[in-house]
């Protein structure tokens, strides 16, 4: 087997998936007819629809009434990442918000989102956040996503500055001499 690294996306394993507008069928790719794309998407969207689940390349394949080999094949020439991957990437980005919104526990969250095991999904989560999940869900508490862009999230400025204020009182404090009697 050969393990793909692609550099430019920064995640070993997955390719780079276009951004939301930019999906668009390569000039490559040769439909026989639109029909065959409309069974793709809803191939994919009865994929979405069970990431939770264990799903086999098989039974989505039927969707499309298409060959496995076929399937996959035009899937990754569409979309731009084969069904296992999109499968992954759905679990990933739920797996992000149950740790961010809900106190389950790791295990819980992942078999929700669909693992089977709880390595397999700590790897393949730490694979594409560069965090283990109880480290992302530690690095995000308290701190929303747009106040990651800012900075320091707000509550931590005040809890830095409160530290701050205290340390210099206590500091101006020692430095004062003793009152007269």
């Amino acid at each position: 087997m050969v393990r793909v690294d692609y550099a430019e996306n920064g995640k070993e394993g997955m390719r780079p998936r276009p951004q939301p507008g930019q999906e668009r069928i390569p000039s490559c790719v040769r439909l026989s007819d639109p029909a065959t794309l409309a069974r793709l998407c809803r191939a994919r969207d009865w994929l979405g629809d069970r990431f939770h689940e264990r799903v086999l390349l098989a039974d989505s394949a039927c969707q499309a009434y298409l060959s496995p080999f076929y399937f996959s094949r035009l899937f990754t020439e569409v979309f731009g990442e084969t069904p296992h991957e999109f499968v992954t990437r759905l679990r990933i980005a739920r797996a992000k918000r149950l740790l961010l919104s809900d106190h389950s526990s790791v295990t819980d969250i992942c078999f929700e989102v669909g693992y089977e095991s709880l390595g397999s999904f700590s790897t393949r989560f730490h694979t594409l956040t560069g965090l283990s999940p109880a480290a992302f869900r530690r690095k995000r508490i308290g701190c929303s996503a747009a106040s990651d862009r800012v900075g320091r999230c707000i509550t931590c400025r005040r809890a830095i500055s409160a530290f701050t204020w205290a340390a210099k009182l206590r500091k101006n404090r020692e430095a004062r001499p003793p009152p007269h009697k």
